[in-house]
């Protein structure tokens, strides 16, 4: 059973308990102690599951296989972690707590991948949404690292800050990851745009020579239809470019 079809299954359990959860919750006459541990555990596998999930397809599909690897090992170390935290807070909770630190680093690569994953797997056509892509990857992996640095900051120096202390720095958090996350945004929508757009990326190349061409992928064996002058095989994102003489 191919790995991204086992998160799959997990991602769609766990979705399906967030939203059975509390519904159950609500009707229910007696409150059990554990209702917010099972609740956290669900939503902590519905994250986990949907970044191993992309990391897993995007693995499979040749995609920077080995980033992907470390990003599935990594991300169910940090899984399991946080799943230990939740159910035995008094070994996260500390102010200098390893387990945590480990748990916040884990987190931030394993969604890095899955992010830079997604990406790989959009058949941008060649030309600069190739470098829009590289720059958005570039960005996010800024994105995370600020991410991760600044919550292992907070968390471990919250309970000395003063209140003018972490208003100063959740401002300063809240510039510095603004700018980051609109850089990154803006960079997913540019790629986003190059693959609906068929022209985004194609160049100078004549309307009269750009065509319609029915092709067999030749790493995945799938038949369709794709553009010349440069698209991706909708199976196994393939890049592809054919010239017509």
């Amino acid at each position: 059973m191919r790995v991204s079809r086992i998160y799959a299954v997990i991602a769609v359990i766990s979705i399906v308990g967030a939203i059975v959860f509390p519904i159950v919750g609500s009707i229910a006459v007696r409150r059990m102690p554990s209702d917010d541990e099972l609740l956290g555990t669900v939503w902590i596998t519905m994250a986990f599951g949907l970044a191993g999930f992309i990391s897993a397809l995007a693995m499979e599909r040749s995609k920077a296989r080995a980033w992907m690897i470390s990003g599935l090992v990594v991300g169910a170390l940090a899984w399991a972690g946080w799943e230990y935290g939740l159910w035995f807070p008094r070994v996260i909770l500390e102010p200098f707590s390893i387990l945590r630190w480990l748990c916040i680093a884990g987190t931030g690569w394993a969604m890095l991948m899955s992010f830079t994953g997604l990406l790989l797997q959009l058949g941008v056509p060649p030309g600069v949404a190739v470098y829009v892509r590289r720059f958005t990857i570039g960005v996010a992996a800024c994105l995370a690292v600020f991410a991760v640095l600044m919550a292992t900051f907070f968390t471990t120096m919250a309970d000395t800050m003063t209140w003018r202390d972490r208003d100063a720095f959740l401002e300063m958090v809240g510039r510095g990851g603004g700018v980051l996350g609109v850089l990154t945004l803006g960079g997913t929508l540019g790629v986003l745009a190059s693959v609906l757009v068929p022209r985004i990326g194609l160049g100078s190349v004549p309307e009269s020579l750009r065509r319609d061409l029915a092709i067999t992928c030749p790493r995945c064996g799938r038949e369709q239809t794709i553009r010349s002058h440069g698209d991706a095989c909708a199976g196994c994102g393939l890049r592809i470019k054919v010239t017509p003489q």
